[in-house]
């Protein structure tokens, strides 16, 4: 009897141990879903927009939208999630427009037309070549752009908000680190170690010196709402949290009103 429990456990130890193994060697499959299938531009929704191509650090070859507002005083630098790439986004960019504010969104390497192989570092090289792209080339002032992260683009947002000066950051449905989020979802994995991308917003947070705008949804089935509220327990004041309603890519369009307003507050508190 003793015999067989040894061995029961033994397997499955061993396939525990194996299906760890498997899951390290495949992480950017489970983390990131890029896509380079656009599907449309900013032109299918009327808008007016330069096609941007611009290098990161390392000479990984970027691809981004530059979609101007006549007399804008402000631009919004936009980090979007893991999933898919700037043209699946034409529903923020609409809405951003209508506020009115300049809008730059990008992909990171292995997004849409960027090159490149993925890495945390490098993601945040491609944050730091927009940033000055932004500021370098378009001559925009850093006090007048606000970086806006949603989702894994909550961390690549917050660590250029703390590397730079923007006028403002928001997190949307952002996680306070990788490893905490894959260990709440998948409690069975030793997520705190396992995991070599680590994109700890929170960690960048706590060094960022504006003002800071956190979003979250009490209806996420993905980053669950106690993120948020840990995030806005840690930022630096001034800020503000706004909690909305609908799931994690749903919660902007279904509380559209709260989220504009919410939006147009913070932009008078930063400027």
């Amino acid at each position: 009897m003793l015999k067989i429990l040894f061995i029961t456990i033994l397997i499955i130890t061993l396939s525990y141990l194996v299906l760890i193994t498997v899951l390290s060697f495949f992480q950017e499959k489970m983390i990131f879903f890029p896509s380079r299938n656009m599907v449309g531009t900013p032109s299918d929704l009327g808008l007016d927009f330069e096609n941007i191509n611009f290098t990161s650090q390392d000479g990984t070859s970027l691809n981004g939208w530059f979609v101007p507002v006549e007399n804008a005083k402000y631009t919004v630098l936009f980090c979007h999630g893991n999933a898919g790439n700037i043209s699946h986004r034409l529903d923020t960019i609409s809405l951003f427009n209508k506020l009115p504010l300049n809008f730059f969104i990008f992909d990171y390497r292995t997004y849409g037309k960027s090159t490149g192989v993925i890495s945390e570092k490098g993601l945040y090289e491609d944050v730091t070549a927009a940033w000055r792209y932004l500021t370098e080339t378009r001559k925009i002032a850093p006090e007048k752009i606000i970086i806006i992260g949603r989702s894994v683009g909550g961390a690549i947002a917050a660590h250029a908000a703390a590397e730079h000066s923007p006028g403002g950051l928001v997190l949307e449905s952002a996680f306070t680190s990788l490893p905490e989020i894959a260990q709440k979802n998948i409690p069975w994995l030793p997520g705190t170690w396992m995991i070599k991308y680590k994109f700890s917003t929170i960690d960048s947070l706590v060094k960022v010196k504006c003002p800071v705008l956190i979003i979250a949804s009490c209806d996420d089935s993905i980053i669950p709402f106690s993120f948020g509220q840990e995030l806005f327990a840690k930022a630096p004041e001034p800020k503000t949290f706004v909690q909305l309603t609908g799931d994690h890519d749903d919660c902007y369009f279904l509380c559209r009103a709260k989220y504009v307003s919410a939006l147009t507050k913070f932009l008078k508190t930063c400027f």
